[in-house]
């Protein structure tokens, strides 16, 4: 019997590829994050996920990380991209969380997403069965539904038919604007 043939060697980079000056491009995401930083992640450990992002690109003015969903969509997929390293049947759900999240910002606004993320990741350290792909439901009355139904009463009011305003007296004009008594003494 023959033996099998050797994997053929990866071809060397082109000059192209080798002068392109995005070679961050072809990186995976993370691929700064220090060794501890993505072993705490692949065991599951609550991480900060704003400490994911690259410091370097923090702007002077403006946002700080934390302060959008989009950094926090750029951070979550760093997330994401380590523990799918080592967990890749996760990554499903993983992407169905992310989704989720950005639902609940388009939905309700404000911070509470970013509660709900924070208590769901906080949970998931504790208990690593906890499934990324399905709400929780008690994080979702915890933060969700008192804004659903502060939501649904300014809708309910702003759906309202106004009501009239009351009924401004007519102008008076200036003819009459002499009482009848004075009329009278006028005349005689």
């Amino acid at each position: 019997a023959a033996a099998p043939a050797a994997a053929p060697a990866p071809a060397p980079p082109t000059a192209e590829a080798a002068a392109t000056p995005y070679v961050g491009l072809r990186r995976p995401l993370g691929y700064q994050l220090a060794k501890a930083t993505k072993e705490r992640i692949w065991r599951g450990e609550f991480i900060d996920l704003f400490s994911l992002l690259h410091t370097e690109l923090t702007p002077e003015h403006g946002p700080h990380p934390g302060d959008t969903l989009d950094q926090w969509v750029s951070a979550f997929l760093v997330y994401a991209s380590v523990v799918c390293e080592k967990h890749p049947a996760r990554c499903g759900a993983m992407f169905k969380y992310l989704d989720t999240i950005r639902k609940l910002h388009a939905t309700y606004g404000g911070t509470s997403w970013m509660n709900y993320d924070e208590d769901f990741r906080r949970r998931a350290a504790k208990d690593p069965n906890l499934p990324w792909g399905d709400v929780d439901l008690d994080l979702w009355m915890k933060w969700m539904a008192p804004l659903k139904s502060l939501l649904s009463r300014h809708n309910r009011i702003e759906s309202e038919p106004k009501a009239a305003p009351p009924a401004q007296p007519p102008p008076s004009s200036s003819s009459s604007s002499q009482s009848p008594k004075k009329e009278e003494k006028s005349q005689v």
